[in-house]
Formats: structure tokens, sequence, C-alpha cells
């Protein structure tokens, strides 16, 4: 939403309500001293004409009085005397409400709708600027802002009874906001939220109730309407006063090029449209005027910035302040222009498109280059998600902005067992890694049968698994004594030794150190995890190389020891009672005597496992 900065009388407004915040919290200090002359240098920068909003806080009138005295005779403010036809608004306490991180860009407008009594916050410093709006609410500040009253023949609700709080506030915006029927009679139905749709309409049918607008003909509410994409959806009843909102720069559409029809308002939100109405009214205290007569304009765009456009009628129009224009050359567009020719609002009218084919040399979520060097730029609230050599075919909006996309180029399929996989990548018994496309999650397990699909930059876009692979229900952990294409064999050690000797599912998962081997060429002594299937088969086996393990030769005993080993040249402790095996069985370490020997000499708490 574009926030428009604050004009004129509502800029002071809220000069004024900021000056008094840190005023009336230094109050209590300063109270017997009164402001000194540069806090007095400070208050009367604020024009005098807004002494309206002094007079609500009894310290500003205080301190600004004490200022007058300091160059002479203090002057006292008159009282503020409501007219008949503008009842004064409640004085309100000024509050700095802390709940407004990231509505900066709201900010003002809520502080100015607070100080007027329009808007109030919900005590403790909350206002609460992400609350959807109601039907009751908005009945309540419309009241407020249009000082509306009571009819004297009210209609009588079943939802809203006379001991309910929103009952004035419903009874006078009744006739602006409509009603329900329903089997038990009219209804109100206060605690329903508002639609964009119908807070535009009870805008714009109050301010020509009012006087202060005028209808739009049937062939510029078309014009409006035809301008959003969801234009169609605007229901027909509603249509020309909701018009009127938008003619007038009060609602304007969404990044998306949508108006939200049917999309709820929040109170921030309300905040912004309230002060767009206040400023094009001028219906702050001592305000009289309306919004001036709009006028369109419609053409080419043959130059543009943030704040001015020139159209093909060589005219340039400058933005009304606090507008931001967002157009491009070549756009056609229909300009809203208020009494002095500033555009208020636009709305762009080709919605033809313009395609360019190529291949993706580089991308990213916003952005694509194609190999005719020309880089493009997703439109608002687009996201690419394309791949380098893809074949593409960009559809581009007159901002040269891709508004959707088409791939072009053909897949091609992969078929094999996956020997290693992760949510992004899948190994096959190819020996090929494929990394998945941008978005893409795999969900794959080791020897799943899988045919993989492959985009131009062989990037898995999709894959089905043909069949599973063995799949293991218990874990064993051992070390590798013996194995082969079809069996391996196991020592277990937790009190005593163990070995045991399984068959190998066919397809079992083999690796070594994370990487895929066969099962005869797992190194006798690793370490490994074996899973067990509910057969008692192997169904996968995960090896790692212990980082003591060692090789050398077996020595019966050296220097006194009981049992040692040379390794490398250096002598190795076997303990009191190592576990040996050879060839797959369990043996002495006198029986390798001299031979090749794989030792890991962290095992049984300081014992050697030595294999052959």
């Amino acid at each position: 939403m574009k926030v428009p900065r604050l004009k004129g009388l509502a800029a002071a407004a809220v000069a004024l309500a900021t000056l008094a915040l840190p005023l009336q919290a230094m109050a209590d200090s300063h109270r017997a001293d009164g402001p000194d002359r540069a806090r007095c240098n400070q208050i009367q920068q604020v024009d005098g004409q807004f002494g309206w909003l002094a007079r609500q806080y009894p310290q500003l009138q205080q301190w600004l009085m004490q200022c007058q005295g300091m160059s002479g005779p203090a002057t006292p403010i008159p009282p503020l005397t409501p007219s008949a036809s503008q009842p004064p608004a409640p004085a309100p306490q000024l509050v700095s409400f802390s709940d407004l991180g990231g509505y900066s860009w709201a900010q003002g407008d809520i502080n100015l709708l607070q100080s007027m009594g329009i808007m109030q916050g919900f005590g403790h410093g909350i206002f609460r600027p992400g609350g959807i709006l109601t039907r009751v609410q908005f009945a309540a500040l419309l009241q407020r802002v249009f000082h509306l009253t009571v009819p004297s023949n009210p209609i009588s609700f079943v939802d809203v009874t006379t001991g309910y709080w929103g009952y004035n506030a419903v009874e006078s915006a009744a006739p602006y906001m409509g009603e329900f029927q329903t089997p038990g009679g009219l209804a109100f139905e206060p605690s329903l939220p508002m639609l964009r749709i119908d807070v535009a309409a009870s805008i714009g049918k109050i301010l020509v109730t009012e006087g202060l607008a005028q209808l739009p003909s049937a062939s510029q509410v078309q014009t409006i309407w035809g301008g959003f994409a969801d234009g169609s959806q605007v229901p027909a009843g509603l249509a020309q006063y909701a018009a009127v909102a938008v003619q007038s720069g009060i609602m304007v559409g969404m990044a998306n090029g949508s108006f939200g029809v049917d999309d709820t308002l929040n109170r921030a939100e309300a905040a912004v449209l309230l002060t767009r109405v206040l400023e094009g009214t001028e219906t702050m205290p001592g305000g009289t005027g309306t919004i001036g007569t709009t006028t369109y304009v419609t053409g080419t765009v043959t130059s543009a910035t943030a704040t001015s456009v020139q159209l093909s009628n060589g005219t340039t129009y400058q933005a009304a302040s606090g507008e931001t224009l967002n157009l491009a050359v070549n756009e056609s567009v229909t300009l809203t222009l208020n009494a002095q020719s500033q555009v208020i609002g636009y709305i762009i009218n080709n919605n033809s498109t313009t395609t360019v084919t190529g291949t993706v040399t580089s991308t990213t979520a916003t952005s694509v280059q194609l190999d005719n060097g020309t880089t493009y730029y997703a439109a608002s609230g687009e996201t690419l998600n394309l791949a380098v050599n893809e074949s593409v075919t960009l559809n581009l909006n007159s901002s040269m902005q891709v508004v959707s996309y088409t791939i072009n180029s053909s897949t091609t399929t992969v078929t094999g067992t996956v020997t290693s996989t992760t949510g992004t990548s899948v190994q096959l018994n190819n020996g090929t890694t494929y990394y998945a496309a941008s978005g893409e999650t795999l969900n794959l397990a080791v020897n799943d049968s899988v045919t993989l699909t492959l985009n131009s930059s062989q990037q898995v876009t999709s894959y089905t698994i043909n069949s599973s692979g063995p799949v293991a229900t218990s874990f064993l952990n051992g070390y590798i004594v013996s194995a082969s294409a079809s069996n391996v064999v196991v020592a277990v050690y937790s009190s005593g030794a163990s070995i045991t000797t399984y068959g190998l599912d066919s397809g079992a998962t083999i690796t070594l150190n994370g990487q895929a081997v066969s099962a005869a060429s797992l190194p006798l002594g690793d370490y490994a995890q074996i899973g067990i299937d509910s057969t008692a088969h192997v169904a996968s086996i995960a090896a790692t190389t212990p980082s003591g393990q060692l090789t050398g030769y077996a020595l019966e005993s050296v220097n006194g020891s009981n049992v040692a080993t040379l390794s490398d040249g250096q002598l190795v402790s076997l303990g009191s009672a190592p576990v040996v095996f050879n060839n797959g069985g369990q043996s002495t370490l006198t029986a390798l005597y001299g031979q090749s020997v794989t030792i890991d000499p962290g095992v049984m708490g300081g014992s050697a496992l030595v294999v052959h």
C-alpha cells in the first residue's frame, strides 16, 4: 500500500501532536519552571492556526502561555467553541504506542487520528495495528470522521440493541454500510470483518451523499475496474460507489495488480485510508473544502520517474504529494488527476505481453539472463524457478518484466539403484551423482531402484521409485572378520567375543567411510554397523576404518611382555588376553607368529583385535 505524506493541516497537526509527547513527558519534572527559551522556540514553530489541538491538552496550553510571556504579557488561549454542525472530538491523552514496529508507514496517520479522538488504542500503549477491522469498528470510525448522528427513524437491527456499545455508530453509519436480511429480521452483523470492496463502497457513498464527490459515469467505472486483475469480481451493486474511493486516490490497488476485492482491512490500513479522506475533504477542525474534481487522461508513457510521467501527448504530469509512480516507457496508462492536474492515481491499460525465447545462462529467484545477453527481472510478486541451460520462453509485460514463463527443453530419464542420497542429491550405481532442481526435495533410500526425470541441466525435476531395496529391522555393531560377495563374517564384543556368519541380501547397501563398495573389498578388521533384515540376512553394512587401526607383524613375546606385535617399527601391547581371528576363525597369537596382521588397539578396553 502506498502511504502519502500528510499535507497542509494534517502535517501541522501531527507536528504539534508529536511535539506534545515529549512536552507532556517532561511536564512533571519541569512543572515549576516551565519550558526554557529553546523549548519555546520549538513550540512556537507550530503555526498558530492549530491551537485547536493545543486547547485539548491543559499542560500544552499552560506552556504556550508561558512561552508567550517570555516576549511579553501572556495571552490566554481562548477556549474551543464547537459549532452546532461540528461537535468537538473528545479530548484524548496523547499516547506513544509501543506496538507499531513494522508499521512505520502508518505511524503518522495513527498518531494524527489518535490525537483527534478518531482512533484510540487498547490501553498500556497498545494500538494493535494488525487487528482486523470489524463492521462495528468501521461504523464508529465513519461516525467520528464525518460527524454522523443517529437518524430520527433508526433501523431496528436484531443484533444491535440500544444497550450495545456501538449502537449510535451502527445506526448513524448503517445508511452507508448496508444490512443483512435474516429469518429473524434485519441484521447488521457487527463482528464480521470489513472487506476492502465494502470499505471502498461505504466511503464512496458517504462522499457522494455529503456532496464531497461525484459519481463517475458508467464508462469511467468500467475503465477503473478494468485496470484491476480482480475487477470483474466487484459486485455490480457496489461498483459505482467503490469507484469513487479509487478515483479520489483514497484507495489504490495491491502490488500484484489486484484491488483485493475480498481482502480484509487491518487497523493500520484503516488509519491510512481515513487520513486520505480527511486530507481530501478537509473535515478536520476548521475545514470547509470538498474533494476536488478529478479528470482522466490516457496515453502512452514516453518517460517516467517516481514523481513525474510524460505521456505521448507531450505533457508531463507531476505526482501529487505523497504519491509514488511506478511506470515504464511504452506503458499505456490512464492517469487520474486532481484539480491541480497532479497524478493521484493511475491504471495500466495494456495487459498484453511479449515473449522471448532463449537458453538460461544464469538465474536467481528474481532475475534470469538468457543467451541473448539480456537480464530480465521478475514482475512484482513473481518468483522464478529456472536452471542454467534451461530452454525457456519468457512472457514479459510492457516493462519487460517476467510475468510467467514456459520451460521448453525436453526432459531425459535415467534408471538405476541408489547407492547414496541426501535431500538434494542422489548417486546411482552408474557412479553419477544427480542434484535436485531448485525447489525439489529427494526422499530416497539406498538400494531403491529409481527412474529420475532430468532437465536439460541434468537436474532431477521428478522421480519414480520402481522398487525398494532390502530393509534392515535391527542393527548390531562389530568388526569385519571376512567378507565375500555372498556372506560376511562379523566379530561382536560384549563381555567376551563372538563371531557369526551372515548371508548378504541381494542389493544390500555396503559402504566404507560413506562410499559405496562391494562386500569383497571391505578391509578386514574395520568397524561396521550391520543392518539385519527379518530373515536374519544382512540388508546393509556401514563400515568405517578405525582411526587407531595399525598393521604389522605378530610376535609371541617381546621384552617380557605377555603378547606384543611390531607395527611400523613400534612395539604395541596387545593386552593380557587378546582376541585373535585367522581366516574367519578364532585363533591364538602363537599361530600367527611372524604373519602380517591388522590391529585395533582400542577394542575391549586395550586388548587388541588381530585379524589376518
